[in-house]
């Protein structure tokens, strides 16, 4: 996605986009990690987001505990898998245009 940018994969700033299941598997929850700028001293030019999910087809104790406050600790503890697909969305800052999206299977 960066090799038509003027300044390349060097431009980018990457946003993560991370959408976990509650406790009570009904509804969702989306957590931004902080943004990550490939070299501070370039000029943004475009900004890749990567949208996770959590894989929900993996057994796992953060799922399984119940909402006790003494089962906290060890839910935050407890790894989070994220599903092998992935979507990927290209905005670019200096032109107006539709964003560019792609989706990712890792497993493929």
């Amino acid at each position: 996605m960066s090799a038509e940018e003027p300044f390349g994969i060097m431009g980018a700033q990457i946003k993560i986009k991370l959408t976990l299941l509650s406790s009570n598997i009904t509804n969702t929850i989306t957590k931004y990690l902080p943004v990550i700028r490939i070299n501070p001293k370039q000029k943004t030019t475009f900004e890749i987001e990567i949208d996770l999910h959590e894989d929900t087809k993996v057994f796992t104790l953060r799922r399984m505990l119940p909402r006790m406050k003494m089962f906290q600790q060890i839910k935050e503890r407890s790894p989070l898998y994220v599903s092998p697909r992935c979507l990927l969305i290209k905005n670019v800052f200096y032109k107006t245009a539709e964003p560019k999206r792609a989706l990712v299977n890792s497993m493929a």
